[in-house]
This record gives C-alpha cells, sequence and structure tokens, in this order.
C-alpha cells in the first residue's frame, strides 16, 4: 500500500528526517557558537596573562641588559685604574733603582772620606805627639837647647839670625798643626755631610719600597675586584639568556594560542600551522650582502668575551628596508634586551626567523600580523648592544639558533 502524501507532496517520514536534521542544525548552529565564545574568552584570557609574563620576562631581560652595561664599565674603569697603578709601579721601581744607584755611589764617597779622615787625624795626631816632645823637652832641660844655638853665634847678626830661624820652625810648627786641624775638621765635616746624604737617600728608598708595596696592594685589589665584576657579568649575562629563553617560550606559546584563537573565531578545527615555505629563504636586507660577523663562537665586541654568535650580521646604514625571510605570523614586535627593537616570525613547524637591532621607529608589523615572504617588516638600526647599524638575523627550530646559511640563499 503506497504511503499517503501530504499536501506538500512530502513524504511522512521524509519530512520527519528534514525535521530532525533541521533541529539538529539549529542546535548546533546555536551550540557551537556558544563553545567557540566560551573558548575565545579562555584563550584571550590566557593570551592576556602570557603578555603580562612577556611584559615582565622582557623588564628583566632589560635589568639585566641594563646590570650587565653598568658592570662592563665598572670593569672598564677598574681596568683603567689597573694599567694607571702599572704605569706608577713602574715609575716607582725606576725611581728604586736610581736610589739603589745613589746609594751605591754614596757609600763609596762615604769610605772615601773615613780613609781620608783617619789618615787626617794620624797626620795631626803625629804633629801634635811632636810638638807636645819639643816642649816636654824644653819644659825638662830649661830652653839648653835653643840657649846653646844662640849662645854659639859668631856675631850680633849671626845671634838675630839663629833667633829669627828658631821662631821661624816655632811658628812654622805651629802652624802646620792648625792647618792639619783644619784639614781634619773639613774631612769630618764633609764626612758627616755625606752621612746625612746617605740618610735621606735611604729615607727616600724606604719611602718608595713602602710606596710600591702600597701601589702593589691596590692593584692586587683591583685585580681581585675585575675577577668579581667579570663573574658578575657572567652572570648576569646567564640570567638574560635564560630570560630570553623564556620570552621565546611565551612567544611560542602565544603563537600557539593565537592560532586556536584564530581557529575558534573562525569556528573551524584544523591541525596545527605547519611549514609551508619553499625551504630556501629570501635574503633579508635585499639592499646588501655584506656580513660583518658570521655565525659561531666568536670574541664578542662590546663585552670582550668569548661566546657564541647565533646568527649573522649584515652591515647596512641606517634606515635600510629589511623584509620577511619567508611568509609567516609576527610572535615578537618590539624590544627584546641586548636584541634592541626585534621581531620575530614564526614560519610553522617551529622554524622562526628573528631580526635585531632594528631603529627606534622602524619596526613596520604587528603582533599576530601574518606576512608574505619578501614584504618589508622593518629597518636597519643599531638599537640594544650593537657597535653600528647592521641587521642580525638568525633562525632558530624549535626554539634553537642554528646557521642562517642553511636557510638563506
Amino acid at each position: 500500500m503506497r504511503l499517503q502524501e501530504n499536501r506538500s507532496g512530502v513524504r511522512p517520514w521524509v519530512k520527519g528526517v528534514l525535521l530532525g536534521m533541521l533541529a539538529f542544525a539549529f542546535v548546533f548552529s546555536t551550540v557551537l557558537p556558544v563553545q567557540a565564545s566560551g573558548q575565545v574568552e579562555r584563550i584571550q584570557k590566557e593570551l592576556n596573562k602570557l603578555q603580562e609574563q612577556e611584559k615582565a620576562t622582557k623588564q628583566r631581560i632589560e635589568d639585566a641588559t641594563q646590570k650587565k652595561q653598568r658592570l662592563t664599565q665598572e670593569r672598564e674603569a677598574v681596568s683603567r685604574q689597573i694599567r694607571e697603578l702599572d704605569t706608577k709601579i713602574g715609575q716607582v721601581e725606576g725611581r728604586l733603582t736610581r736610589l739603589n744607584g745613589q746609594i751605591e755611589e754614596t757609600n763609596g764617597k762615604l769610605a772615601a772620606a773615613k780613609q781620608a779622615l783617619a789618615e787626617a787625624e794620624e797626620r795631626v795626631a803625629k804633629r801634635d805627639e811632636l810638638l807636645k816632645n819639643r816642649v816636654r823637652f824644653m819644659y825638662e832641660n830649661g830652653h839648653i837647647g835653643y840657649l846653646e844655638v844662640l849662645f854659639g853665634a859668631n856675631s850680633f847678626t849671626d845671634l838675630l839670625d839663629r833667633m829669627q830661624a828658631i821662631q821661624l820652625i816655632i811658628n812654622q810648627d805651629f802652624q802646620l798643626l792648625e792647618k792639619q786641624k783644619v784639614d781634619r775638621d773639613a774631612i769630618a765635616e764633609k764626612k758627616a755631610e755625606i752621612e746625612q746624604h746617605l740618610a735621606s737617600l735611604k729615607q727616600l728608598k724606604e719611602e718608595a719600597a713602602r710606596l710600591k708595596a702600597q701601589l702593589e696592594q691596590e692593584q692586587k685589589r683591583k685585580k681581585a675586584l675585575v675577577a668579581q665584576l667579570t663573574d658578575a657579568i657572567e652572570e648576569t649575562e646567564e640570567v638574560e639568556e635564560e630570560e630570553r629563553a623564556r620570552l621565546l617560550a611565551l612567544a611560542a606559546e602565544r603563537s600557539k594560542l593565537q592560532q586556536q584563537l584564530r581557529n575558534a573565531q573562525r569556528s573551524r578545527f584544523t591541525a596545527s600551522r605547519s611549514y609551508t615555505g619553499s625551504g630556501i629563504f629570501t635574503w633579508p636586507v635585499p639592499a646588501s650582502t655584506r656580513v660583518t660577523s658570521d655565525f659561531g663562537y666568536r670574541i664578542h665586541p662590546i663585552y670582550k668575551t668569548r661566546r657564541m654568535h647565533a646568527g649573522i650580521d649584515i652591515g647596512a646604514p641606517q634606515g635600510t628596508p629589511i623584509v620577511a625571510a619567508e611568509s609567516g605570523v609576527v610572535l615578537v614586535a618590539g624590544w627584546s634586551g641586548g636584541y634592541g627593537n626585534t621581531v620575530i616570525i614564526d614560519h610553522g613547524g617551529g622554524v622562526w626567523t628573528l631580526y635585531g637591532h632594528i631603529r627606534h621607529g622602524g619596526i613596520m608589523v604587528r603582533v599576530g600580523e601574518e606576512v608574505s615572504r619578501g614584504q618589508k617588516i622593518a629597518e636597519v638600526g643599531s638599537t640594544g648592544n650593537s657597535t653600528g647599524p647592521h641587521l642580525h638575523f638568525e633562525v632558530l627550530v624549535n626554539g634553537n639558533p642554528i646557521s642562517p646559511w642553511n636557510y638563506v640563499r
């Protein structure tokens, strides 16, 4: 028996199925927006929380960078003081050498003066003894010797001559004795001057030795301070690197949430974003191919320590355009510690590119924006820890820096 059709010409069971489908569609169309709305709200809260964490992490990176710069300046100042102390110690050592030479020379003069004084005193003693013997002889013999000489004169003229001769001998003896005493006193005075000069030289030497010891002690203290500052700088660099790794991890989490947010807003569920690029990135600074520092270990141009250079530096004038090496989504677009103004792009598949030291006001994209390969995203600058205008370009895979030469032409 044929089933009866209603006025609309639709069989009852077909109509029931259609009504059921309409009901399901209605329920789905009302429930799904509610679920999507709740998911968007949840994701947005998580994004806001991540944003606060990123802000705090960036502040810690900035604090660490400023602390490192301050410590580096202090270390350089102390190093200059050490070099100045080296110069002063060298000057004092030269002075000590000269003083030792002067002391040795003065000791020689003092020895000669002592010898001369001993000889002079011996001559005076001999002459004094001779005169004393004469006086003693004259006293004991009542001037007989001189009287015999006088009485032996042949004439009055001869007598006068003999008296004059005797007087001359006596006067010469006394003059010679006085002269020898004067010489002895002069030698003694000279010896005293030499001794005083020697004492002064020895005092100067002692003062110079004390000064050298003080300078060496100060130098030792300064070197210990440099070592402490170096340790503090290294510790600060570790903190900076840890915070930068944390920032990258937060950026990765934010990238996932933003993708989930876009999916929720579009009311569809898609798989995780995958890398869909060509596999070879375009050169990020089309106007310049001048690489000023390559990927790998190097001596840092500012901190003078050996450390890993996680990217390549491309030298270019201030304001030179920077383009996205590949299509992707912007994860970071702002200040990032030692990198200065920075852009990080997520290309999917765990592959990111980082563009550092962008000039102030030179970032042309915003977080969450989708960019195309070769699109201008920024301009070359010298912000952060930079010695001149250039782009610091990194490629990261799952958060780990690898050689950009594996990806760029």
